[in-house]
Formats: C-alpha cells, structure tokens, sequence
C-alpha cells in the first residue's frame, strides 16, 4: 500500500520499483462506511470502491484479485 487516507487506499504492486523497470500498475480503493482500519469490517469487501485511475496493466504476475491485495496488506500490517 501506497497512501492510506480516510478516504481511500492507494496501492502499488508489490513489484514496483521507481526507478526500475518495475510493475507500474497501481490501484485506489475508496473506504465506502467503515474508514478506520482498526474497525472490523474496514477490509471487507462490501466497504470498498475500486476507483478508476490512469494506470498501465500489470506488467509481472502481480495479484489475482482485488481481495488478494488487500488480504496481502492486511496480513503485512497485522505482524508489525
């Protein structure tokens, strides 16, 4: 995840380098109810939007789905 607001998520693929050849691909999801992401549900995917960017495809393998991503960064901040 790039930026997280109380808005929206911004995310990158975890392959992004930048200043490489990395993966551009990039994605917003817009929280829709529940906008802390200490709340149950706020990974949900009936709480999020995917919002339509400007963003070249995957260039690598990147993720299945939407819900791939998220579960990826929720388990990534759940260890820190």
């Amino acid at each position: 995840m790039k930026m997280l607001n109380k808005a929206s998520m911004n995310l990158r693929c975890r392959k992004y380098r930048p200043n490489e050849n990395g993966c551009k691909f990039k994605a917003v999801l817009k929280h829709l109810n529940i906008h802390d992401p200490n709340t149950p549900g706020f990974y949900d995917q009936s709480n999020l939007e995917v919002q339509i960017v400007d963003s070249p495809d995957h260039n690598c393998e990147g993720y299945n789905s939407i819900l791939d991503a998220v579960h990826a960064h929720k388990t990534r901040n759940s260890k820190k």
